[in-house]
């Protein structure tokens, strides 16, 4: 069965970052007593992140430049990794077996702008979702 998908604010397509922007990640799964998110970050390249039966209410993290200690996980941190004026693929994949669901918000540093915040609800506990996006490193 398919995903349930509602764009409160819908993609951008391209995230543009230059020197000393990034973007931030949050990713709040549905709560459910005894269940846990599921999910990795990975690029094309490289994979980034991942994490399987954690209970965290929110899960943060940051692309491209390092984000100043003063935001919540800041130490969370993954570089961009193609030389200025080049793209790069990323991909957070979403697993429904234990949380029937998930809030993924990116947010464009230090202009505070959304680039996107999307729920998406399963239908069945088999259910799996890719959401793919690009990078762009400007100088």
């Amino acid at each position: 069965m398919p995903v349930i998908i509602t764009q409160h604010i819908p993609p951008t397509g391209v995230g543009r970052l230059r020197p000393g922007e990034f973007l931030g990640f949050a990713l709040t799964p549905e709560p459910t007593p005894g269940r846990n998110a599921i999910f990795d970050f990975v690029c094309v390249h490289r994979e980034l992140l991942q994490i399987s039966n954690d209970t965290a209410q929110v899960f943060r993290w940051y692309l491209g430049s390092q984000p100043p200690p003063g935001l919540p996980d800041a130490n969370v941190h993954f570089p961009t990794d193609v030389p200025t004026g080049e793209i790069d693929v990323y991909v957070v994949g979403l697993n429904f077996f234990q949380c029937p669901g998930y809030r993924l918000e990116i947010v464009h540093f230090p202009s505070n702008g959304r680039l996107t915040d999307t729920t998406y609800i399963a239908q069945s506990t088999n259910d799996r979702w890719r959401e793919t996006f690009v990078v762009a490193a400007l100088a």
